[in-house]
């Protein structure tokens, strides 16, 4: 049959539906393009309203090529499926099947069998993913290190959409990136809902694990995101300044610096603490890139608070920074907490939060300018043949700018030294020099 695959969600959704395709693909599938297929995946993401928007009118626009006899199935699997199985199951019943994240093992008996089959809260996380076909361009690929969080977050729902926090075995993951450096990766970048506690359900720590890497065979850049703060110890950021491989930057969800409003998330941490572990980082590596994310308008946070985070941005001066409005998410603790904050107060505070970080931003790409760094080359800008397009060690792909690259040859793929000439708001410029 041939298949097409709608991926949403996250970078760890994205092995998720890797390794559902290539499952698929090995029973003789064919993949294809969506106006040509048969079949289509949807792989949903149902963490935020947002994320769970998208999904739905994913649905609902398959939905309408299936009764134009356009497609002869719908598949839906993932995080929304997950949570909202039965619901999705009587709203649209025009779709085939609402898979549980349990049936990613046996992935290609979704084209066959009942969803009824497979239980909900069934999720596994192989030592290695044997059967994936990656997605991603060919000169990056993610790795995911493990699953689940066992954090309290009163915000968040992935605890039970994925369960407790499970660990990949280290020999999975050390033979994983010796493949991918065989076939020509040049960038891993590692993933889990909470990176830094990589082990500690089964005796191994990401101490341990990032020394292995360093002595074993890889791709050139290691990239670790999604480093819950107060886990990120003396001892890992002595790691990653020691290292040849892994890249200077680090990823850091703060959420907020406002204590009360951390408290209310169920989260460790404070202003103070945050400051203090950003300066630690950066006495020790002075290049390093720090990017955060944080909640707007989460339901007790006053005016007061929301100062209190503007003055942290301005403090901190983070290389990078997303806001995200507030999600109202049923089942966790925090959904029934009374809404303090207007929606239209929210997307204020979300532009004025914004604005702040643009200058900030702007501000360090300025300082930039004149300077040489290695570049990822990625191939052409979509806009325009005329440039070319790449990432340095500060930039992690889809979530923070680019490097263009009007000057000189170089191949995509490769790495390249390019020396900074412009700036073009969250971008930069430069062209290729040889050293």
């Amino acid at each position: 049959m041939k298949i097409s695959l709608i991926q949403l969600g996250c970078p760890k959704n994205v092995v998720d539906g890797e390794w559902a395709l290539g499952r698929i693909l090995g029973k003789g599938h064919i993949l294809t393009n969506y106006e040509d297929s048969e079949a289509v995946l949807i792989n949903t993401c149902g963490f935020i309203d947002s994320a769970k928007e998208e999904s739905l009118q994913a649905i609902l626009n398959c939905i309408e090529d299936k009764k134009k006899g356009k497609l002869k199935k719908i598949i839906v699997f993932g995080c929304l499926s997950e949570r909202y199985q039965k619901e999705l199951e009587e709203e649209f019943p025009e779709v085939d099947g609402f898979f549980p994240l349990s049936v990613l093992p046996k992935a290609e008996r979704m084209l066959s069998e009942s969803h009824h089959k497979f239980k909900k809260g069934g999720l596994v996380v192989p030592d290695f993913y044997k059967e994936r076909f990656r997605i991603t361009p060919s000169h990056y690929s993610y790795v995911k290190i493990g699953d689940g969080c066992d954090h309290k977050c009163s915000f968040c729902a992935i605890p039970f959409i994925r369960g407790k926090g499970v660990s990949r075995r280290r020999e999975g993951i050390i033979k994983e990136l010796k493949i991918l450096a065989e076939e020509g990766i040049k960038e891993a970048i590692l993933i889990s809902q909470d990176t830094t506690s990589y082990g500690r359900d089964n005796g191994d720590s990401i101490s341990n694990l990032l020394r292995e890497i360093e002595s074993s065979k890889t791709p050139k850049w290691i990239r670790l995101l999604y480093l819950y703060p107060t886990s990120i110890t003396k001892e890992f950021i002595s790691i990653v300044s020691q290292s040849s491989k892994i890249v200077r930057y680090f990823d850091i969800p703060l959420q907020h610096a406002s204590k009360s409003v951390l408290r209310a998330m169920k989260r460790g941490g404070d202003y103070s603490f945050y400051i203090k572990l950003i300066e630690r980082i950066r006495k020790e590596l002075p290049d390093a890139c720090i990017r955060s994310s944080f909640i707007v308008g989460f339901p007790n946070e006053n005016k007061n608070d929301f100062e209190e985070l503007k003055r942290f941005l301005q403090e901190a001066s983070l290389d990078h920074a997303g806001f995200f409005i507030y999600s109202n998410e049923e089942g966790t603790e925090a959904f029934k907490l009374k809404d303090g904050v207007s929606q239209k107060e929210k997307e204020e505070r979300l532009a004025e939060l914004a604005s702040i970080q643009e200058k900030i931003a702007k501000k360090k790409n300025a300082q930039r300018i004149g300077k040489k760094f290695e570049v990822l080359v990625e191939g052409f800008y979509e806009e325009t043949d005329l440039l070319l397009k790449g990432r340095t060690y500060f930039q992690a792909p889809d979530i923070d700018g680019i490097t263009l690259i009007n000057k000189g040859e170089c191949q995509k793929g490769d790495f390249s030294k390019v020396k900074i000439t412009k700036t073009i708001g969250y971008d930069i410029l430069g062209e290729v020099v040889n050293e």
